[in-house]
């Protein structure tokens, strides 16, 4: 944990304690002199990690900072990315009112919103037809199998009513 976050978990603490001695009502000028000497002290203290803590602390906000430095990048090609939409799809760009470029990137906005519902919509509608042809096609396939087993059935009774008719004929 960082030292920063340490200070502010042991402000915390003896915030909370000190809260419950007043709620009890043993809270005093004495105590609570004694309780912002400590503080003090701890505070002023260094701090007892050892140098490996550190260092894993120091790698973690290292890699924190390129995080957010990958963030930044990411927002400034955003950026780039709105200004290139906006010179093609012909938004005013040529007074720079906040009004304006707001109204402009709002109809962008409202454009790339509508273009990304509509190639959603059709994805989905597109994933929905394949679904359900895949079912057609397994309930024909079903009903292919049942009605080839009616007629298979049909075909051995009019065997065996044939087959019974030629032995009460003969």
């Amino acid at each position: 944990m960082p030292y920063y976050d340490r200070l502010i978990t042991k402000i915390a603490e003896l915030f909370s304690y000190e809260k419950v001695s007043r709620a009890n009502g043993r809270c005093n000028a004495f105590s609570l002199i004694i309780s912002a000497q400590n503080l003090s002290a701890t505070v002023n203290q260094p701090d007892p990690l050892s140098a490996t803590m550190l260092w894993k602390e120091v790698e973690k906000l290292n890699t924190e900072v390129q995080q957010l430095e990958q963030l930044k990048l990411r927002h400034v090609s955003l950026t780039n990315k709105i200004h290139e939409l906006t010179r093609k799809h012909n938004i005013s760009d040529r007074q720079h009112s906040s009004e304006e470029t707001l109204v402009g990137l709002t109809k962008l906005q409202d454009y790339l919103e509508e273009k990304h519902s509509k190639e959603k919509d059709e994805t989905l509608f597109a994933r929905v037809s394949t679904r359900m042809q895949e079912i057609d096609i397994g309930l024909q396939r079903s009903l292919n199998k049942k009605l080839q087993n009616i007629i298979n059935e049909k075909k051995n009774q009019y065997e065996n009513i044939k087959a019974t008719i030629e032995q009460v004929l003969e």
